[in-house]
């Protein structure tokens, strides 16, 4: 998901449902969308934060190990 520069100096834009504080121009996100018999464009599917994730093997990797994603201490870590 994507924010205009417009949009993030408000103060808050719309993600995941809501309006919140938002720094960055970039936010994950995952839409799925199916056309019918009609040509009606209907959105079957939506995810946030951390949903995208299933997406990215290596994370479903380092989470079987022992230190997990190492995020500890990160300024931007994702727990």
């Amino acid at each position: 998901m994507s924010f205009a520069s417009k949009e993030l100096t408000k103060g808050k834009v719309y993600y995941n449902h809501g309006l919140m504080e938002f720094s960055f121009e970039e936010a994950p996100g995952l839409s799925v969308f199916a056309k019918d018999a009609n040509g009606m464009v209907h959105r079957t599917y939506i995810t946030y934060g951390r949903g995208p994730n299933l997406l990215i093997g290596t994370d479903q990797i380092l989470d079987l190990v022992p230190k997990g994603r190492d995020e500890a201490g990160l300024e931007h870590a994702m727990s």
